[in-house]
């Protein structure tokens, strides 16, 4: 039975031929198949069905935090006494482009210290 909404479709007719040269040709593009069963196979039944095939992609961020040490030369300071140092993901920053690999560095607010 159909779904409403949708339509038929024809699958073509493949011959045993045509399955076991496919079959031979899959088996072929893999190192570690034997084609032996592929070329002795016996065929009881051919029945065309319908396929869907998808591919999930996924997209992670991932936040994480270190100090990093540079030379004091009289720069303003931006430390604790201007507030908490927010978590990881409460820092502001750009969305980035989906799917790339990508290593952003950022200071994170109210850090810094002089010692």
């Amino acid at each position: 039975p159909r779904l409403p909404g949708t339509r038929r479709r024809r699958v073509p007719a493949v011959s045993e031929d045509q399955a076991r040269e496919a079959l031979l040709r899959y088996v072929e593009s893999k190192w570690r198949y034997s084609s032996k069963p592929a070329r002795n196979l016996t065929f009881r039944q051919l029945q065309p069905i319908i396929v869907y095939r998808y591919r999930l992609e996924t997209f992670t961020e991932t936040r994480t935090s270190s100090w990093n040490f540079e030379v004091y030369n009289g720069q303003p300071v931006d430390g604790a006494q201007f507030g908490d140092c927010p978590p990881p993901w409460e820092v502001s920053l750009p969305t980035p482009q989906m799917f790339t690999d990508k290593v952003e560095t950022r200071r994170v607010p109210h850090s810094s210290i002089v010692k």
